[in-house]
């Protein structure tokens, strides 16, 4: 039987910001179960200035800190994920025509009173990537990517003007068609992906490069990082169906841009499922000449850093059914610190938006 635990969870996983049906908020509960500290991550609609404290059970004590998790997942990244959603969602429940054309010169107008608004969001958020990561060199440049934002938003705008101006749909040949989806095809590149590979900026919490092997490919000095092309592709593929909503306002149920939608919704999914894939876990056994066994569970996002751990000390030797009881409730919390991470990443907006499609 394991006689002490000590939880180390990060709080890139604990303490992060998670958002609840009715607001922000979240609970952090223990309960030891066969020996083991589990720690038990519940949300609720606390207020989000009600910040846990270090707690203490028995001889566990775990402290919080909000920096970390901001330090690899910037609040910006939620503000833009937050405002593609919404734009997506204009499209959910819509049945008719005319609700579609309203819907396409609503958020014209919104975007015409402040056309700066989205490129200001993006360059807030590499400004903090690169305030805390020392300058993160991305294969494409912050003015190119500014481009293309800027390119699917005079798009939108001019498609909304050419409604009101003709009272007729937009062709798909023309110049503000055509700039809107090379604007969006253009952002869907491995390049928009990619930054030059920086081991120390991805460390974490400091223990899970020494848990696991696990690391990003690097190609020609490369490797992936999701954090500002994924919020960049949800923006731009929710204002590109707002073009196509002015070039066809009945294409949601008579499926005319199907291919081309398709097409996008593939590249959703393969992001979705690399992001998925990237977040490793590992559990290792480091014995002790003081006849102790250290159990160690370390999870992380191999290409942020985002991660979380745990170590569990008990004595030594095991039998056979207690070391086989301790893996299991090891793997456990594992599965949790997991759990948690993929909690903090943009799955469900990645998925309304590929449902959608």
């Amino acid at each position: 039987m394991i006689d002490r635990c000590t939880i180390a969870t990060s709080s890139h996983v604990s303490c992060a910001r998670t958002r609840s049906p009715n607001g922000w908020g979240r609970r952090h509960l223990w309960r030891l179960v066969a020996g083991f500290c589990v720690p038990l991550v519940l949300f609720d609609c606390a207020s989000d200035s009600a910040r846990p404290s270090s707690e203490s059970v028995g001889e566990t004590k775990q402290a919080f800190s909000v920096s970390d998790i901001e330090k690899y997942l910037p609040p910006e990244i939620r503000d833009i994920i937050d405002f593609a959603g919404g734009v997506i969602g204009t499209f959910t429940l819509i049945s008719t025509v005319v609700s579609v054309v309203t819907k396409v010169l609503t958020f014209a107008h919104i975007l015409r009173a402040d056309p700066d608004a989205n490129a200001q969001r993006f360059a807030a958020l590499t400004q903090h990537l690169d305030a805390i990561a020392g300058s993160l060199s991305w294969q494409i440049s912050e003015m190119a990517r500014e481009q293309r934002l800027a390119d699917e938003t005079a798009a939108v705008i001019s498609a909304g003007e050419i409604l009101e101006s003709t009272g007729g749909p937009v062709d798909i040949n023309s110049p503000t068609a055509l700039q809107s989806l090379t604007a969006l095809t253009e952002s869907e590149e491995p390049s928009a992906f990619q930054r030059l590979f920086n081991d120390a900026v991805t460390n974490g919490d400091g223990v899970w490069k020494n848990n696991q092997r696990d690391r990003p490919e690097i190609v020609n000095g490369l490797v992936y990082d999701w954090r500002v092309g994924v919020p960049a592709l949800l923006m731009l593929t929710s204002m590109r169906l707002n073009v196509l909503g002015a070039i066809d306002p009945n294409f949601a149920n008579n499926r005319r841009f199907t291919d081309e939608l398709m097409g996008h919704r593939g590249v959703l999914k393969d992001h979705y499922q690399k992001m998925w894939d990237g977040v490793r876990c590992a559990l290792t056994h480091n014995f002790n000449v003081d006849h102790t066994l250290i159990r160690v569970v370390s999870c992380a996002d191999i290409y942020t850093g985002l991660s979380g751990h745990a170590s569990f000390t008990s004595n030594w030797p095991e039998d056979s059914i207690q070391a086989s009881l301790n893996d299991l409730n090891a793997s456990n919390v594992m599965d949790d610190i997991q759990r948690s991470i993929r909690y903090q990443m943009p799955f469900f907006a990645m998925q309304r938006m590929i449902d959608q499609l």
